[in-house]
């Protein structure tokens, strides 16, 4: 049997099945024009966008990851409001701004209209007389059905299984680096199936009333219904661009963005699924034996499919423009939105710490290195030791202290150093004319750590290589201020915080039955003396310490 799929250019539509004389349906010339938003979302203007761009830059068929930032600076490069929103929208074709759907999402029915069933998608069960002629989905109740209610409202009239093609996305193990070719986290394109399960005893004729604005579950059932031969369509032409986008709310609005291209056999659908008649369901409903099997739908398919992406690209952004760096600060925020896997252990601030990063671009672009500190306390929200960030075109000096500063009951110590004017145990109580506390706190604002001993060290790192002046207690109670000459890297000894003692029982320590695992760099070089040690101890030690300071020194992927 085959199925009927007739859109009707009539709202929402009532609670009752609509009059089969309903006038023929205008088809939407433009596919935004052709699609519904989805729910709104309480969420500040800035993080909704900056969502949206990383999801169109991550996932969608544009592979120029520059040009499409570069889209996002210059839209956001005088006034941040709606208009420029609209102007984003209007700069790029994989992208429309749509008002979100504010309906609750409807209870699914089932009605008897001459012997057909007559189904509105909705939340629930879906169950056909058995002696039903074939099924009227109608859609103008429902044009924002989600796909599992579609699956539950067409499956009771098949029979066999329906496939409608695949979809191609990108499916990403982890976030890759966008400035090297060597990786741990890697993106491939995917072929995914599209497949509606049979729930039903046999085919049965399915006519699909649809409105001409569709929201995306909804179009790539009534688009795949019709590329799959399964269904007539009938009144509004289905736009291919809505069935393939994604939805993203943004305060009052939102944006509809492609994120994965619908291909039958290989061949991407047509832009426009044409409508094989745009007149009423009444024929059909009173003679179904007029129905004949569809023909193929063809027609051009001019729109982007989604392509391999290709993560390091030339970034060019070295621009002091407010733009630039406002748009820098919303792909770092989507970056994270979209890939942080640790969100319900930290918390989610990053909106937040977002809104307070762009304030701070107010009253225009900053220097390079008064960006980075903006960066870095939006940086500070995630509470993560890997959360690193840089300038591309910074010169960081070579040369630096080579000193180990540990936090101790709140005063910063000395513990290891290569310079004669900083002694172990002398505390420092001034940088850079600045009292110790009060420096370290605005520092370590622009780091992330999640402990506070990493947050010292990374504001310690700081201090180091920018060889800042610090005023030094002795243990003697005499102090001293002091600019010790910076070394180069060949110079220095690079102690750091951890311990040269070589892996081993602690027997010394009166802990014998303890075997500590040092992963210092200077003392462990070969990640299979590592195995070995494992292996040596395994039911032999009491306990593992393994001390992770100054590490890697061998492959501890291996």
């Amino acid at each position: 049997m085959i199925g009927v799929v007739l859109p009707f250019l009539i709202g929402c539509g009532s609670d009752s099945p609509p009059s089969s004389e309903a006038a023929d349906i205008v088809s939407a010339e433009d596919w935004c024009e052709g699609s519904l938003g989805g729910p709104s979302a309480a969420r500040p203007l800035m993080a909704g966008w900056a969502a949206a761009h990383v999801g169109l830059r991550m996932f969608g068929p544009e592979t120029d990851q520059v040009f499409l930032d570069t889209l996002l600076a210059d839209a956001v490069d005088g006034a941040v409001d709606s208009d420029a929103l609209a102007t984003y929208a209007e700069s790029i074709d994989d992208v429309c701004l749509v008002t979100p759907q504010t309906d609750a999402a409807p209870m699914a029915t089932v009605e008897d209209v001459q012997g057909w069933s007559w189904v509105t998608p909705g939340e629930g069960a879906v169950t056909l007389p058995a002696d039903t002629m074939g099924m009227v989905l109608d859609l103008r109740g429902a044009p924002m059905a989600d796909w599992d209610q579609l699956l539950a409202a067409v499956g009771p009239a098949l029979g066999e299984d329906v496939s409608l093609g695949s979809r191609t996305v990108r499916s990403f193990n982890g976030f890759p680096s966008q400035l090297s070719v060597s990786n741990i986290y890697t993106v491939r394109q995917v072929e995914q199936p599209i497949t509606v399960p049979a729930t039903g005893a046999a085919d049965l004729p399915i006519l699909v009333v649809a409105p001409a604005a569709l929201g995306p579950d909804a179009a790539r059932m009534a688009a795949g219904l019709r590329i799959a031969r399964r269904a007539w369509l009938f009144g509004a032409d289905v736009h291919a661009a809505v069935a393939e986008s994604v939805w993203t709310p943004i305060g009052d609005q939102g944006l509809l963005w492609r994120g994965m291209s619908l291909h039958r056999s290989g061949d991407l659908y047509p832009d426009r699924i044409a409508s094989d008649d745009a007149g009423t369901p009444k024929r059909f409903l009173q003679d179904p034996g007029v129905l004949e099997t569809p023909t193929r739908i063809d027609g051009d398919a001019m729109r982007s499919s989604i392509e391999p992406y290709d993560p390091v690209q030339e970034y060019a952004f070295r621009s002091t423009r407010v733009g630039d760096q406002r748009a820098a600060m919303m792909v770092a925020h989507g970056i994270l939105d979209w890939f942080y896997p640790y969100f319900e252990v930290v918390g989610h601030t990053i909106d937040d710490a977002l809104e307070e990063s762009l304030t701070a671009l107010d009253a225009g672009s900053l220097e390079p290195a008064s960006f980075e500190a903006v960066l870095g306390r939006f940086m500070h929200s995630i509470e993560d030791g890997h959360g690193f960030f840089g300038h591309l075109d910074a010169q960081y000096p070579t040369a630096r202290y080579d000193v180990t500063l540990q936090l101790v009951d709140g005063q910063t110590l000395v513990r290891q150093s290569s310079h004669d004017e900083l002694l172990i145990g002398d505390v420092v109580v001034e940088i850079d004319g600045v009292p110790a506390a009060d420096w370290y706190a605005e520092a370590t604002a622009r780091y992330s750590a999640a402990s506070e001993g990493y947050l010292h060290n990374l504001a310690t790192r700081e201090l180091c290589a920018r060889a800042l002046p610090v005023t030094v207690r002795h243990p003697d109670g005499q102090t001293e201020t002091v600019s010790p000459t910076p070394l180069e890297p060949e110079d220095m000894a690079y102690i750091g915080m951890g311990t040269l003692r070589p892996s081993g029982f602690l027997d010394d320590l009166g802990a014998p039955g303890i075997f500590l695992l040092n992963m210092h760099g200077s003392v462990t070089t070969d990640h299979n003396a590592v195995i070995d040690d494992l292996k040596a101890i395994r039911g032999v030690a009491d306990g593992l310490i393994v001390d992770m300071r100054n590490y890697p020194g061998a492959d501890f992927y291996s």
